[in-house]
């Protein structure tokens, strides 16, 4: 959520909220399952009025769209081609991995990345977050196309993507 605070506040709200809602927990998962799914829709929709209300960031206002570029030539295509990084499964398993792709994640423009978390990490499908967030598909595929490639750039600058010999 990039924001301690208000990553408190949500913790607080949900078991402010699980308090209220207690006669209506079930029993079919366990007590940390329930109150995880309800952070879980907690910060959703926290990410949701984010969006909604944070004003556009005009292009290029930083250097994180020439960064962009610099991983294309003038035909549209990658000027060095990803490279394999082995087992995607084991990738993620490591520790250090996961590391590096939290703190490229922050370092992504916001929307970008708060469009990326609400996709990829939240599962939510393109209708919802075309509705949600006011966008057009093409949109949502451009920016998480971009939040991709600038993911990538940033993990191959701190050593993941590369091979042996390069």
């Amino acid at each position: 959520m990039r924001d301690e605070h208000l990553a408190e506040d949500a913790v607080s709200d949900v078991l402010t909220q699980a308090y209220e809602r207690r006669a209506s927990f079930a029993g079919r998962s366990s007590l940390r399952t329930w109150l995880t799914a309800i952070l879980k829709n907690r910060i959703v929709d926290l990410l949701r009025k984010q969006w909604r209300e944070q004003p556009l960031e005009p292009v290029g206002d930083d250097g994180d769209e020439q960064d962009f570029d610099r991983l294309f030539g003038a035909n549209g295509h990658y000027l060095d081609t990803p490279l394999d990084s082995g087992n995607p499964a084991e990738l993620a398993q490591q520790e250090a991995f996961l590391t590096a792709v939290q703190r490229c994640v922050e370092k992504l423009p916001k929307r970008i990345g708060q469009l990326f978390v609400l996709r990829e990490v939240f599962g939510s499908d393109t209708d919802e977050l075309c509705k949600d967030l006011q966008i057009t598909p093409s949109n949502v595929w451009v920016q998480l196309y971009r939040a991709r490639m600038m993911l990538r750039a940033c993990l191959e600058q701190v050593g993941f993507g590369r091979t042996a010999a390069g």
